[in-house]
């Protein structure tokens, strides 16, 4: 499995999205033809296709920087989950405070549930 940071076409005014994508092969479907197996999700970020000051610059440095940090650990992640090493923060959490936040976050929306 590979994990990459793909950018998306520029929109029009010449920024482009940032999406991590994860590979994880190809299979032959029944009429013979290549199917990538991929998933992909947007990382809310975007980046200057042609920077015209160094504002524009300086702001796609530290996004490409916080977008392989991002890849990065999504790359520890699969390989701790791969070797079935667990997670201690995951360990640690407590259910209940986990069950708490998200009934706060539902009641701050105006859900039925």
């Amino acid at each position: 499995m590979t994990i990459t940071v793909e950018k998306k076409s520029p929109d029009s005014q010449g920024r482009q999205a940032l999406m991590l994508t994860r590979n994880f092969g190809s299979i032959i479907d029944e009429s013979g033809k290549r199917k990538k197996k991929r998933k992909r999700q947007s990382l809310d970020l975007f980046i200057y296709q042609n920077p015209k000051d160094k504002i524009q610059r300086d702001h796609n440095k530290s996004v490409n920087t916080l977008a392989e940090n991002i890849r990065a650990k999504a790359l520890v992640d699969y390989a701790n989950n791969k070797h079935c090493f667990e997670d201690l923060e995951k360990q640690k959490s407590s259910f209940f405070d986990f069950m708490e936040n998200i009934i706060a976050e539902k009641k701050k929306t105006d859900s039925v549930y």
